[in-house]
C-alpha cells in the first residue's frame, strides 16, 4: 500500500530586485574615513545581483550640496559600478546639509528618469553613511522619502543582519528523524553571527498546532540559542497542519513584538524542516510584508451619522468602532483605518494614512465629538468617500489589491439620493456594510451595501454589539480557491494523496456562491480544467467531482505555462473569479507532493492585450568545424525565412549569432532596420570554425545579451520572441538550465538538427516536442521551412464586431455581406486563420468564438444566418472591453500567447475601421513646452584628428547655453568612425559641470572607414530610447547635431529616415570633405544642412543652431480683445503689453513679438518679423487705438492667428523648435498659452471645439416645454463639427434618476444625433434630483469609456436646462464637476433657483435665465459665443494651454 505523501507548504516569493542608493557624507569631517566608506559600498555591491538586471545602484556624495556620482540607470554591470566606486574622490566642503541631500534624492534620484523602478513595485532602498549632525532639518525630507516608500538605513547598515526562523515538523512521522533536525539547526546556528543587532534566531515546532520554543528576541547570544536547541524534545501529534503553522509563524513570530526587524528591511528567512527535507525561503521584506497564504485583511473606513438625531447614540457608535479596531492588525502595517462623520456635509476625523498604530486610532476615536447638524445627506457623504478617502493620496491601497471595506452607521433616511454614489463605490470594488436603526430606510441600506446580507439593522446603536460577528469582511471568509494539481508521469503513485488532500481542504471550507468558490485544474505538458470557480455551488458537488478525478499523466511538466493558464483562464470574471469585488484569490499548487499556496491579487497585475506583432527572430547557427560544408545551406535557409518577414515597416526584427566554443554576434536585433541590409549581411557571413560545440553556453549568451532591450528585443512590449537553432552535432556542455531559462523568458525555440545531432537534446531546447525538427543534412533545410509556422505571418485571429443597434437595421445586410466577402478571402483552419463574430448595441453578444468553427464553410453559413439584434444606446466602449476580456482569450481560441496577430474589424453604422488594438498600451502624449534633448554625433575617424579640439569647443559652447542643472535639458555625446562609441548617455550626467568636464577630457577615437549610416542607426536604437534617458515619449523634442568631416562609406538613407520618423530634428554640419547631398538627406530639412570650410570655423554657424537649442528664444503673439465691451479697459491692456515687452530679450535671433486686435474680425498691428528691437515694438504698442465692434468672435480670431501669424512667412520659427506663445487679453483677463512645436508640426491655436453634454430636465413640470428644449439642442448641434470627429455630443434626461439618451461615443455623425434628438420622448417623474444627475454625469458620462476626451485636453462642456429647484443638494456634485474641469452653463426658467444655478455653473456669467423654454432662442447667441471662446478659460486667474 502506498504511503500517503505528506504535503509541504512552501511560500514562493519572486525576487524582484532592488534599487539601492548610497548617500555618502563627503564633508570635511569625513576625509580620513572616506576610504572605509568606499570599501563598505564595494562590499555591499559585491553581494547584489546587478548583471542580470535585478538590482540597480546609485551613489550620491554630499556636504553643503549633493553631487550624483552615478544614477540608477548609468551602469548595467557590477564591474562598472565597482570601478567607479574605487575611483571616487572625496568631495569636501561644509556645512553638512543632510536634509537638502535627502530632498534632492527624492526629487532627482528616486525617479523613473533616473532609473528608479519604484512605480513597477521594485523596492527602493537608501543607505546613508553620515559622520555628523545635519546643519539643516531632516524632518520633512525624511518623511517625504517614507511616504514614497523608500526604506532608509541610516549610518549603521550591516548586510549580515538576518531574522531566521526554524519551523520544525514535530509530528508522529518525524520521531526518528527529529535528532537529525536538531543537529542541523545547531550546525546552522554555529555559523551565524548572533547578536541583538546581528543575526536573530527563533525555533518553532508544529504538528496539529504550532509551539514557539523561543522568539527572535528571546536570546542575544549564540551560546544561549545552542543550549536551548540541544534541549528540544519531539512533540509528536497529528495531523500535520503545515499551512496553519506557516500562518502562525507569520502572525506571531515575524512580528515587531516578537523581535522581527522586517520594517527595518532586515531579511526574513524561514527554514522549514519537514520530514527531513530542507527548503530555505529567502524573502526580502524590503518590498512588502510576508506574502504568505493569508487573505489580505481589508482597509476599513467608518462613516458615522453625526446628525442631530444620533446625539444620544453616538457613544455607542464610538464603542463599536473601538471594538472592531481592537481586532484589527494595525501596528504591523496590515490594516489601515479611517473615520468620517457626517450630517449635511462630511468631516474626516482622520484618514487611512493618518495613524500607524492602534493606540493612536483608539485614542482619537475615544475623543471624538458629535458633529450635529441636519439634514442627513448620506449620498453626498458616500460620494465624498469615493473621491477623497478611497484614494491613494489618503492612504488607500486599493490599487495594490487590498480589499476596501466601508462600515456605515446611519440613524435615519437620507435627504439626498444614494443611488449614484453607492453604485460608484461598488464599481470601485468597495465592500460596504450598511448598519441602520429603526429610523433608517431598509431599502436605502440595501442599495448602499454591497449585497443584501450586508445590510444590517439594530433597534438602536446600543445594540451594535449583537451584530459585530456579522461583519465577516473584517475576517473575510469569501475566497476563490484554485487547486493546481501536478498530473505528470512522476506523480502517478502520489496522486491519490493529492486528491485526498484537496477533499480534506474542501470539507473545511464554507462553500457557496457568495462564500467560498473552488476550482480544480490538473496539468503536465498542458493544463486541463476539471471544473471552474462557478461550476459548483455546493460542497457535496465539489467533493463528488474531486473523488472522481483521474490521473492524466504526460510529460514534460510545464509549471510556468500552467500558472499562466490559470491566471488567464480561471482567475477571470467569466470563470467565476470575484477578484474585481476584492475577494482574495488563492491558488494551492500540489506539485510532486508539495503544496505551494500562492496568494494572487489579479487587481494589481496588468493584463496586456495581444497586439498583432510578428515575432522577433534570432538565428543561432552552428559554426563549428563540423558544419563548414553545410554553412552555405544555412545561409540560404536564413535568407529564405527573412524574405518572408516584414522588416522594412518595423514589424519584425532579426539577429544572427554564430557559435562553436564561444558565441559571436553577427548583428543584433536593432542593428539593421531594412530587409536589404540583413540579407546583404547574411550573404557575406564567414564560417566561424572552432571546437568544441558549446550549445548551452550559446543559449545562455542569447538569454543574457540578445533577448534584451538594449540589443533590440521588444519582449517587454509583448512582442513574441523566436529562436531558430541550426545545430549539426551534440553539445559538449549541458543545455538543460539555459534552455529552461529561455522558456521562462517566453522564447519560442525551434531546434533543427542533422543526423549528427542528439534528438533528446533538441527536444530539451525546443519549446515543445513539435518544435524539434530534423534533416539529413543542412542542404535539406528547405523541406522543413513550412513547419516553421510561428514565423509565418499568415496566421491571424480575426474578430468582427458588428453594430447591431436600432440605427443600423437597414445597413445590417451590407455588413453581413462584407463579413462574408472578407472570410471568403481568408485561409481558414485551426492552425491558419480563425474567425469570431460579435454583435452589440447596449450589450455585446458572441455569435461564435475563434475556436467554434475550423472551416470556411461553417463560418460562412453562420454569418449568412446572422439576425439584426436592435437595441439602444450603442455602447461601443463597453463592447470593445467585452471583446478584449472574453474573445481575445486563450479559452475562446485566441492564440495571442503564441504570437499570432490579433485583429479586430469594427463595422459601426456601415463604416469599416480596422483596429489592431491594445487600448491599455497606447499612451496619450500632451505637448509641453520643454526644451530639446540634444545628442552630439562627432566624426572621430582618422581624417578629423586635427579638427577634433574645435569640435570639443563647439560642443562646450552649445552646452553652456543649455539649462541642464534644473533638469530641463539632457545631453549625450557619441563619437564614431567604423563603429559608434557612446561617451555618455542622456541620463549619465545631471549637471552642466559634469558634462563640460567630460567633453573637455574626450580622446579622439580614430579609425576608418566612416560609417555614418551605422552610427545614425545606433543612435536610433540605443540613444534615443527611454532607457538611455530620452524623454521622447513624454513629448520632449529630440535634437541631433552631427559633425562630420567626410562622406559616409555606408548608406545613410534608411537610418536617416528612421530618425525622422522618430521625430528627431537633425542638424548635419559638414566640412569641405563632406557630401552636401548626403548632409541634406540626414538633416530634418534643407535649412538644417550646414557647411563650414573646416571645424575651426564652427563658431560662425553657432548662431544658426541656437534657434533650436537656445531656451531664451520665443515667438510671442498678443491677441487683444478690441470689442465694444473693452473700451474702458483697453489702456490697461496696452500698458500690460508694454510691461511684458520691457522684460523680453528682443532680437531677430532672440524674442520676437506680434500684436493682433480683434472683435468681429482680426487685424494684425505688426507681425513677428516686423520689428527687431524692443524700442520699435514699444513705440508701436503705445500708439495702439481701440478698434471697437461686435460681436466678439474669439474662435475666429484664434484661427486667424494660427493661419496667418504663427507661420513661416510672418516670422514664426516654430519649425526650428522655438516655443510659440500666445497671450490672450480678453475682457481684461490674461491667459498665457504656452506651446512648443518641437514635437509636432504646427497645430497651434487650433480652437478645440468642446465636447458637449446636454442635461435636460425631464420631470413632470417640463412636459409642455420639452419640444422647445429639443429645438434648442438641435440648433446648438447644427453649429458643431461632429462629422469630422472634432465635436462629440451626449444627451441625458433626468427627473428622480438620470437616463442617458446617448453617450459621447454613440454617434459619429451630425445626422444621427439630430435624428435621435428629434425622436426623444419626455421622461416624466418627480422629484427633480439635479444633484444626483450631476454626480451621475461625473461618474458615467465625462469618462473615457463613454467617449470623453478630457484626458486628451479636449474641453468638456455641460449645458443644463432645468425648470425647477432641485430636491437634493447640488453642492458636492457641482464642485466635483468643476474639479474635473467641466465648464457648466446652467439655464433655468422662472421656476428655477438662481442661486442654485450659480452654484452649478462654472462662473456667474454662465448662469443664464429665460422666462420659459420657448424663450431659449434669445440666449442662443450668448451661449454660442461662449462655446467658441472655450479654447481659453474664462476664469481670469487661470492659464489655459492650447493644443500644440
Amino acid at each position: 500500500m502506498a504511503t500517503p505523501m505528506i504535503p509541504t507548504v512552501t511560500v514562493v516569493t519572486e525576487p524582484t530586485g532592488r534599487d539601492v542608493v548610497f548617500l555618502l557624507d563627503g564633508s570635511d569631517g569625513t576625509r580620513t574615513g572616506f576610504p572605509a566608506m568606499q570599501d563598505f559600498v564595494q562590499r555591499v555591491v559585491e553581494r547584489l545581483s546587478v548583471d542580470d538586471n535585478k538590482d540597480r545602484v546609485s551613489v550620491v556624495q554630499y556636504s553643503r550640496d549633493p553631487a550624483v556620482q552615478f544614477y540608477l540607470n548609468t551602469y548595467a554591470t557590477k564591474v562598472e559600478i565597482l570601478d567607479t566606486v574605487r575611483g571616487l574622490r572625496h568631495k569636501g566642503g561644509r556645512p553638512l546639509n543632510t536634509g537638502a541631500a535627502l530632498q534632492y534624492l527624492r526629487n532627482n534620484v528616486f525617479t523613473a528618469s533616473a532609473g528608479s523602478r519604484r512605480l513597477e513595485g521594485v523596492p527602493q532602498v537608501l543607505i546613508l553613511l553620515s559622520g555628523g549632525r545635519s546643519s539643516d532639518s531632516v524632518d520633512a525630507p525624511a518623511s517625504a522619502l517614507k511616504q514614497l516608500g523608500v526604506l532608509t538605513f541610516a549610518i549603521c547598515v550591516d548586510p549580515t543582519q538576518r531574522d531566521i526562523v526554524f519551523l520544525l515538523d514535530g509530528s508522529d512521522g518525524t520521531r526518528n528523524g527529529f535528532p537529525a533536525m536538531r543537529d542541523f539547526v545547531e550546525k546552522v546556528v554555529e555559523k551565524l553571527n548572533v547578536g541583538e543587532s546581528k543575526d536573530r534566531v527563533s525555533v518553532v515546532q508544529y504538528s496539529r498546532d504550532a509551539e514557539v520554543h523561543f522568539y527572535l528576541n528571546t536570546y542575544t547570544t549564540k551560546e544561549d540559542i545552542v543550549d536551548s536547541v540541544r534541549g528540544l524534545r519531539h512533540r509528536g501529534g497529528r495531523p500535520l497542519n503545515t499551512g496553519a503553522a506557516l500562518q502562525y509563524v507569520r502572525d506571531n513570530v515575524f512580528t515587531n513584538i516578537a523581535g522581527s526587524r522586517s520594517l527595518q528591511g532586515v531579511p526574513q528567512i524561514m527554514i522549514l524542516l519537514n520530514g527531513g527535507s530542507v527548503q530555505e525561503q529567502l524573502t526580502s521584506l524590503m518590498s512588502t510584508r510576508i506574502v504568505m497564504a493569508t487573505p489580505m485583511i481589508p482597509t476599513v473606513v467608518f462613516l458615522l451619522d453625526g446628525s442631530d438625531g444620533t446625539r444620544t447614540g453616538f457613544p455607542a457608535m464610538q464603542d463599536f468602532v473601538q471594538r472592531v479596531v481592537e481586532r484589527l492588525s494595525v501596528d504591523d502595517n496590515k490594516d489601515r483605518v479611517s473615520v468620517v462623520q457626517y450630517s449635511r456635509d462630511p468631516a474626516v476625523q482622520f484618514y487611512l494614512n493618518t495613524y500607524a498604530t492602534k493606540v493612536e486610532i483608539l485614542d482619537t476615536v475615544r475623543g471624538l465629538r458629535h458633529k450635529g447638524g441636519r439634514p442627513l445627506n448620506t449620498g453626498a457623504a458616500l460620494q465624498y468617500l469615493r473621491n477623497n478617502v478611497f484614494t491613494a493620496s489618503a492612504g488607500s491601497r486599493r490599487l495594490e489589491g487590498v480589499p476596501q471595506v466601508l462600515i456605515l452607521l446611519s440613524g435615519g433616511r437620507s435627504s439626498d439620493s444614494v443611488d449614484a454614489p453607492a453604485s460608484a463605490l461598488k464599481q470601485l470594488g468597495v465592500l460596504t456594510f450598511a448598519i441602520g436603526t429603526k429610523g433608517s430606510d431598509s431599502r436605502e441600506l440595501q442599495k448602499i451595501s454591497h449585497d443584501d446580507n450586508s445590510a444590517l439593522s439594530v433597534s438602536d446603536f446600543t445594540d451594535l454589539q449583537r451584530i459585530q460577528q456579522q461583519l465577516q469582511c473584517v475576517d473575510p471568509t469569501q475566497r476563490d480557491i484554485v487547486f493546481l494539481l501536478d498530473g505528470s508521469d512522476g506523480t502517478r503513485n502520489g496522486f491519490p494523496a493529492m486528491r485526498d488532500f484537496v477533499e480534506k481542504v474542501v470539507e473545511k471550507l464554507n462553500v457557496g456562491e457568495s462564500k467560498d468558490r473552488v476550482s480544480v485544474v490538473q496539468y503536465s505538458r498542458d493544463a486541463e480544467v476539471h471544473f471552474y470557480l462557478n461550476t459548483y455551488t455546493t460542497k457535496e458537488d465539489i467533493v463528488d467531482s474531486v473523488r472522481g478525478l483521474r490521473h492524466r499523466g504526460g510529460r514534460p511538466l510545464n509549471t510556468g505555462a500552467a500558472l499562466q493558464y490559470v491566471r488567464d483562464n480561471v482567475f477571470t470574471n467569466i470563470a467565476g473569479s470575484r477578484s474585481l469585488q476584492g475577494v482574495p484569490q488563492i491558488m494551492i499548487l500540489l506539485n510532486g507532493g508539495s503544496v505551494q499556496e500562492q496568494l494572487t491579487s489579479l487587481m494589481s497585475t496588468r493584463i496586456v492585450m495581444a497586439t498583432p506583432m510578428i515575432p522577433t527572430v534570432v538565428f543561432l547557427l552552428d559554426g563549428s568545424d563540423g558544419t563548414r560544408t553545410g554553412f552555405p545551406a544555412m545561409q540560404d535557409f536564413v535568407q529564405r525565412v527573412v524574405e518572408r518577414l516584414s522588416v522594412d515597416d518595423n514589424k519584425d526584427r532579426v539577429s544572427v549569432v554564430q557559435y562553436s566554443r564561444d558565441p559571436a554576434v553577427q548583428f543584433y536585433l536593432n542593428t539593421y532596420a531594412t530587409k536589404v541590409e540583413i540579407l546583404d549581411t547574411v550573404r557575406g557571413l564567414r564560417h566561424k570554425g572552432g571546437r568544441p560545440l558549446n550549445t548551452g553556453a550559446a543559449l545562455q549568451y542569447l538569454r543574457n545579451n540578445v533577448f534584451t532591450a538594449p540589443a533590440g528585443s521588444r519582449r517587454l512590449e509583448g512582442v513574441p520572441q523566436v529562436l531558430i537553432l541550426l545545430s549539426g552535432g551534440r553539445s559538449s556542455d549541458s543545455v538543460d538550465a539555459p534552455a529552461s531559462a529561455l522558456k521562462q523568458l517566453g522564447v519560442l525555440t525551434f531546434a533543427i538538427g542533422t543526423k549528427g545531432s542528439d534528438s533528446r537534446e533538441l527536444q530539451k531546447i525546443s519549446h515543445d516536442d513539435n518544435s524539434a525538427l530534423s534533416v539529413s543534412d543542412f542542404t535539406d533545410l528547405q523541406r522543413i521551412q513550412q513547419q516553421l509556422q510561428c514565423v509565418d505571418p499568415t496566421q491571424r485571429d480575426i474578430v468582427f464586431l458588428l453594430d447591431g443597434s436600432d440605427g443600423t437595421r437597414n445597413g445590417f445586410p451590407a455588413m453581413r455581406d462584407f463579413v462574408e466577402k472578407v472570410v471568403e478571402k481568408l485561409n481558414v483552419g485551426e492552425s491558419k486563420d480563425r474567425v469570431s463574430v460579435v454583435q452589440y448595441s447596449r450589450d455585446a453578444e458572441v455569435h461564435f468564438y475563434l475556436n467554434t468553427y475550423t472551416t470556411k464553410e461553417d463560418i460562412v453559413d453562420s454569418v449568412r444566418g446572422l439576425r439584426h439584434r436592435g437595441g439602444r444606446p450603442l455602447n461601443t466602449g463597453a463592447a470593445l472591453q467585452y471583446v478584449r476580456d472574453n474573445v481575445f482569450t486563450n479559452i475562446a481560441g485566441s492564440r495571442s500567447l503564441q504570437g499570432v496577430p490579433q485583429i479586430m474589424i469594427l463595422l459601426n453604422g456601415g463604416s469599416v475601421q480596422e483596429q489592431l488594438t491594445s487600448l491599455m498600451s497606447t499612451r496619450i502624449v500632451m505637448a509641453t513646452p520643454m526644451i530639446p534633448t540634444v545628442v552630439f554625433l562627432l566624426d572621430g575617424s582618422d581624417g578629423t584628428r586635427t579638427g577634433f579640439p574645435a569640435m570639443q569647443d563647439f560642443v562646450q559652447r552649445v552646452v553652456e547655453r543649455l539649462s541642464v542643472d534644473d533638469n530641463k535639458d539632457r545631453v549625450s555625446v557619441v563619437q564614431y568612425s567604423r563603429d559608434p562609441a557612446v561617451q555618455f548617455y542622456l541620463n549619465t550626467y545631471a549637471t552642466k559641470v559634469e558634462i563640460l568636464d567630460t567633453v573637455r577630457g574626450l580622446r579622439h577615437k580614430g579609425g576608418r572607414p566612416l560609417n555614418t549610416g551605422a552610427a545614425l542607426q545606433y543612435l536610433r536604437n540605443n540613444v534615443f530610447t527611454a532607457s538611455a534617458g530620452s524623454r521622447r515619449l513624454e513629448g520632449v523634442p529630440q535634437v541631433l547635431i552631427l559633425l562630420s568631416g567626410g562622406r559616409s562609406s555606408d548608406s545613410v538613407d534608411a537610418p536617416a529616415s528612421a530618425l525622422k520618423q522618430l521625430g528627431v530634428l537633425t542638424f548635419a554640419i559638414g566640412t569641405k570633405g563632406s557630401d552636401s547631398r548626403e548632409l541634406q538627406k540626414i538633416s530634418h530639412d534643407d535649412n538644417s544642412a550646414l557647411s563650414v570650410s573646416d571645424f575651426t570655423d564652427l563658431q560662425r554657424i553657432q548662431q544658426q543652431l541656437q534657434s533650436c537649442v537656445d531656451p531664451t528664444q520665443r515667438d510671442i503673439v498678443f491677441l487683444l480683445d478690441g470689442s465694444d465691451g473693452t473700451r474702458n479697459g483697453f489702456p490697461a491692456m496696452r500698458d500690460f503689453v508694454e510691461k511684458v515687452v520691457e522684460k523680453l530679450n528682443v532680437g531677430e535671433s532672440k524674442d520676437r513679438v506680434s500684436v493682433v486686435q480683434y472683435s468681429r474680425d482680426a487685424e494684425v498691428h505688426f507681425y513677428l518679423n516686423t520689428y527687431t528691437t524692443k524700442e520699435d515694438i514699444v513705440d508701436s504698442v503705445r500708439g495702439l487705438r481701440h478698434r471697437g465692434g461686435r460681436p466678439l468672435n474669439t474662435g475666429a480670431a484664434l484661427q486667424y492667428v494660427r493661419d496667418n501669424v504663427f507661420t513661416n512667412i510672418a516670422g514664426s520659427r516654430s519649425l526650428q523648435g522655438v516655443p510659440q506663445i500666445m497671450i490672450l487679453l480678453n475682457g481684461g483677463s490674461v491667459q498665457e498659452q504656452l506651446t512648443s512645436l518641437m514635437s509636432t508640426r504646427i497645430v497651434m491655436a487650433t480652437p478645440m471645439i468642446p465636447t458637449v453634454v446636454f442635461l435636460l430636465d425631464g420631470s413632470d413640470g417640463t412636459r409642455t416645454g420639452f419640444p422647445a428644449m429639443q429645438d434648442f439642442v438641435q440648433r446648438v448641434v447644427e453649429r458643431l463639427s461632429v462629422d469630422d470627429n472634432k465635436d462629440r455630443v451626449s444627451v441625458v434626461q433626468y427627473s428622480r434618476d438620470p437616463a442617458v439618451q446617448f453617450y459621447l461615443n454613440t454617434y459619429a455623425t451630425k445626422v444621427e444625433i439630430l435624428d435621435t434628438v428629434r425622436g426623444l420622448r419626455h421622461k416624466g417623474g418627480r422629484p427633480l434630483n439635479t444633484g444626483a444627475a450631476l454626480q451621475y454625469l461625473r461618474n458615467n458620462v465625462f469618462t473615457a469609456s463613454a467617449g470623453s476626451r478630457r484626458l486628451e485636453g479636449v474641453p468638456q462642456v455641460l449645458i443644463l436646462l432645468s425648470g425647477g429647484r432641485s430636491s437634493d443638494s447640488v453642492d458636492a456634485p457641482a464642485s466635483a464637476l468643476k474639479q474635473l474641469g467641466v465648464l457648466t452653463f446652467a439655464i433655468g426658467t422662472k421656476g428655477s433657483d438662481s442661486r442654485e444655478l450659480q452654484k452649478i455653473s462654472h462662473d456667474d456669467n454662465s448662469a443664464l435665465s429665460v422666462s420659459d423654454f420657448t424663450d431659449l432662442q434669445r440666449i442662443q447667441q450668448q451661449l454660442q459665443s461662449s462655446l467658441e471662446a472655450l479654447v481659453i478659460d474664462v476664469t481670469p486667474e487661470s492659464t489655459t494651454v492650447l493644443g500644440m
